[in-house]
């Protein structure tokens, strides 16, 4: 994968977070207090725990509950700092861009899932 297409699923992932992050905002029912939740490192604004750059008298519920679309977002950015990005994690194989295109989420290729 080129820096060029790293650089292109980076801002698609960005850009996919933010619109998580303005349906959060415009919803004051899923806003937590900065004082509640779990202590963790948040990948998105890379905070010792998920107080939201953009709001920092916030955290956001659904980062702090994970196995959300925003977590697996999160874990994708992660892929990407380290360079596992587009890997299947089965046969280690580079997943088609056309299928990352698809879900930038993928860690599977679709060989490897459809022998599941």
């Amino acid at each position: 994968m080129t820096n060029d297409d790293k650089n292109f699923f980076r801002e698609k992932i960005l850009e996919r977070i933010e619109e998580i992050a303005q349906d959060i905002f415009d919803d004051n029912m899923v806003i937590l207090d900065k004082g509640m939740g779990e202590d963790t490192v948040c990948i998105v604004c890379d905070a010792d725990e998920k107080v939201c750059e953009k709001y920092p008298d916030y955290r956001c519920h659904d980062a702090l509950k994970g196995n959300t679309e925003l977590d697996e977002l999160e874990k994708a950015l992660q892929r990407l700092k380290d360079g596992s990005y587009g890997i299947c994690l089965v046969c280690g194989k580079e997943i088609p861009k056309e299928e990352l295109l698809k879900n930038p989420t993928k860690t599977i290729c679709k060989n490897c899932s459809s022998k599941k």
